[in-house]
């Protein structure tokens, strides 16, 4: 009995980590790519892109630095808390000084479908 109670807990945690990790990373993906595409770009204009999960809202970031944008980076955000937000998207734009554009006023040629719902 014990043997399959342990069994029972070990798939448990495997399927929760299965959909919490790969996942969900592929989501991002997927969805922060329709929500790039939606902005006018897309990623073969991406010269860095890097992405990390964020263990707050349970998500994953993606940053890229665009090439015909370099002064900025854009930061999205997937996760399943921004589901009032197109794709479950949230997009921040930050300029070479680490100011978000938003505060600056700066216009960007791609800027965040965040009133979107």
């Amino acid at each position: 009995m014990k043997f399959k109670i342990i069994i029972f807990f070990t798939v448990i945690l495997l399927i929760f980590l299965v959909y919490s990790f790969p996942i969900q990373k592929l989501l991002a993906e997927k969805n922060i790519s329709l929500y790039i595409n939606e902005q006018g770009t897309s990623l073969e204009n991406a010269t860095n892109k890097r992405i990390f999960k964020d263990y707050k809202t349970g998500g994953y970031n993606i940053a890229i630095k665009y090439k015909d944008q370099s002064d900025y980076e854009y930061y999205y955000n997937y996760s399943r808390k921004n589901s009032n937000k197109k794709y479950n998207v949230f997009c921040s734009i930050y300029n070479n000084e680490g100011v978000e554009v938003g505060v600056t006023g700066e216009t960007v040629k791609y800027p965040p479908l965040n009133d979107l719902n």
